[in-house]
Order: C-alpha cells, then structure tokens, then sequence
C-alpha cells in the first residue's frame, strides 16, 4: 500500500493548494520531500524538550487527502515537543516560536492511516509543508457510480429494420479504487426513449478483451460480477445507440459505471432507477 508524505512546498505550490483561504503564502527556502514509508524515526526535536519552544522558525501548512482534498479536524503532533494541534476548515496548522532543526511531524484523522516523517526546519525561516494522508480500506461493502455523456450519429441501413451509427464517444475508460465484485455498465436517453430505441453494452479488459455484452432497450442495462470481471482495476465500456425504423438522426446519451466493492450489488440495484 502507498503511504502518505510530507512534501515541504514552494510558496507557489502551496498557494495552489490553499488557494482562496484569504492568506498570502510566505517564502520558502528549500524543497525537500520526506517519504513516511520509513518506520518510526526518533529523533531530537532539535534538541529542545521544552513544552513552550522559543525560537524564531515557522512550521505550518496544510493536510490533505490522496486526492489533493483538504482535511479539517486532523491532528498534527510534534512529539519531541509534545504539542499538537488541529487542522482548520482549510485543513491548514501552524506550529511557530521553534528553534531549528530537525522534527519528527506525525498526523492522523478519522479513516486515515496515521504518518510519521521527520522534516527539517531551519532557524529563523518559514517552512510549509503539505503532508498528504492516505485513507484506511474500509470493509463494509460500499459502491462508486462514474458518470459519462456520450453522441451518436444513426445511419439508416435498412438492414432487417435496423440502423446503424457513427458514435463518438461511445467508449470509455474506467478507473476503479481498487479490485470490484461487481461492476453494473447503464445507458439512457435523457430526452427519454422509447420500444423502438435501445443500447448495444460491452465490457471490456485492458487489453481488450470482452468481459460481457448485451443489447437492451432504453434504459440499458449490463453487470458483471466475480470471477467475470478478473480482477483488473481499469476497464473499457462501451455504449452505442440503437433503433428500430425509428427517424432519430441524432443522439445524446449518459452513461453510467458503478463498481461494487466488498460484496456484489444486490440484483435490482441501478443507478438510473434511483439506487434502491
């Protein structure tokens, strides 16, 4: 599993990520990346133990998700000093009156694994850092909906009653969290359809290989499920619309992805339906 890190930032990188909290960022002197993969690392917090630093640098900075999402209520501790404080609606702290050196920083919140690293604070400078949690997995089944929109051009070819279509886009890539149980594949028509319209649905693997394919009307409709889908965490999905002797020349559509994860959907689940 990928673990968290502290990056110390630039103040141009910082001012991104804490864009539109009503502060200037300030100047950073160096750059430097801690990666917490390391076990715990004890170290003297520059060689002071006093509850009550009184030096003359600044740490501060914000958390985050692996997302790039700020995260409020966080707790970030500097144990050699033993303080701690919590993170703001913004996700920012700020620890300052540190003498320099070196800092063991650790961080933790509610469905995040904790990080420890050490992250070197010089005398008398402002260092900001955006240290990146990651989240816990979590057990209890929980599912992920991706949505997409999609065109279509339906050419008459009289074949059997049946139009063909130049579609773009029809396919689409999907990136899961993680290996899914079940994976359910939806069209539809927001305009609305009607018996004559319909969706040809595929699945596909990465490389390329058809996981399952269906025809359905509209709303369609296709899910795969176990040992189908081959545990794969990226897929391709198609979605191309159909009629029947109907005079539609052109076609908007939305295109649904849900993957289930720690257990399958349950059978009458959709998303277009209203997730019952």
């Amino acid at each position: 599993m990928r673990k968290g890190r502290v990056v110390a930032l630039s103040a141009l990188l910082l001012a991104v990520v804490v864009a539109g909290c009503g502060e200037k960022a300030k100047a950073v002197d160096d750059v430097v990346i801690v990666d917490s993969s390391q076990q715990t690392v004890e170290v003297e917090s520059g060689g002071k133990t006093a509850k009550e630093p009184a030096g003359n640098a600044v740490l501060e900075g914000v958390v985050v998700d692996e997302a790039i999402r700020t995260v409020a209520g966080a707790t970030v501790r500097l144990p050699g000093l033993e303080v701690q404080k919590k993170t703001d609606a913004q996700g920012r702290f700020s620890f300052a009156g540190l003498l320099g050196g070196p800092y063991l920083i650790e961080a933790d919140a509610k469905g995040f694994e904790r990080l420890e690293a050490v992250i070197d604070v010089p005398e008398g400078k402002t260092t900001q850092v955006r240290v990146e949690l990651v989240a816990l997995p979590s057990e209890d089944p929980y599912h992920r909906t991706q949505k997409f929109t999609g065109h279509g051009e339906l050419v008459s070819t009289w074949t059997l009653g049946l139009t063909g279509q130049d579609c773009s886009p029809c396919r689409f890539q999907v990136r899961l969290e993680g290996v899914a149980d079940t994976l359910v594949l939806e069209a539809v028509r927001p305009s609305g359809g009607s018996v004559e319209s319909g969706f040809d649905l595929r699945i596909d693997n990465t490389r390329g290989n058809p996981v399952a394919s269906a025809s359905g009307g509209d709303p369609a409709y296709l899910r795969a499920d176990g040992e189908a889908l081959g545990g794969d965490t990226v897929y391709y999905v198609e979605a191309r619309p159909t009629a029947i002797l109907v005079p539609e020349t052109s076609v908007d559509f939305e295109v649904f992805v849900t993957a289930f994860y720690n257990g399958e959907a349950p059978e009458a689940w959709s998303a277009v339906e209203g997730d019952p």
